[in-house]
């Protein structure tokens, strides 16, 4: 028995997937780091420079100055810096796509059999065999299906209302080899799905 689903994928959609995929199997790229640093030692550095002058004017102590400064410092290097490299990074990304010729939205199309996930993706399709699957996972929005360290993205957004959602999901993880359905646990919890 087949099972169907359509839906379109923009560009860059599934970036932030895309990131936790990353970090889960093997880290981000260098150029990623290199760009979340700078903004976030820049970003750092001038709220350093901005709690020292506003903590001096109010007279505040050597020690005080310098623990207001860290904590200003961390604040705006975790809490502002980095979600607007994030948002560069993305940007940066969606540019490099454009330029190379890539624009969407594209139609997407998920269709499980009892062999194969099938996932076409504007003019391709790929055909899956069960037994390569490694685990799903939810991440961010997406449940991403991992075949060979390949990550197959499918959208929640897709899903009519959370009953065709568990539906869907609940025939992949029925499909998914004994050892994926296992390391698919959070995932299955996250469905509302028996994990046993």
């Amino acid at each position: 028995m087949a099972v169907q689903l359509e839906t379109q994928i923009r560009v860059g959609e599934a970036a932030r997937a895309g990131t936790m995929v990353a970090r889960r199997w093997g880290g981000g790229g260098a150029a990623a780091i290199l760009v979340s640093l700078c903004v976030a030692v820049v970003g750092m550095s001038a709220a350093n420079m901005a709690v020292r002058a506003a903590g001096a004017g109010l007279g505040l102590s050597h020690d005080h100055l310098n623990l207001a400064a860290l904590i200003g410092s961390l604040v705006v290097g975790l809490g502002v810096a980095l979600p607007i490299s994030t948002r560069i990074l993305r940007a940066v990304a969606k540019w490099r796509m454009a330029r190379g010729g890539v624009v969407g939205p594209f139609p997407a199309r998920y269709e499980l059999t009892d062999d194969a996930f099938i996932y076409t993706l504007g003019e391709i399709t790929r055909t899956v065999p069960w037994r390569v699957t490694s685990e799903l996972l939810l991440a961010r929005g997406w449940w991403v299906l991992m075949a060979q360290a390949e990550p197959l993205y499918l959208p929640r957004r897709a899903f009519a209302d959370p009953a065709a959602e568990q539906a869907f999901v609940g025939e992949i993880l029925r499909r998914l080899p004994p050892a994926a359905r296992a390391r698919s646990a959070r995932a299955m919890a996250a469905l509302g799905a028996p994990t046993r």
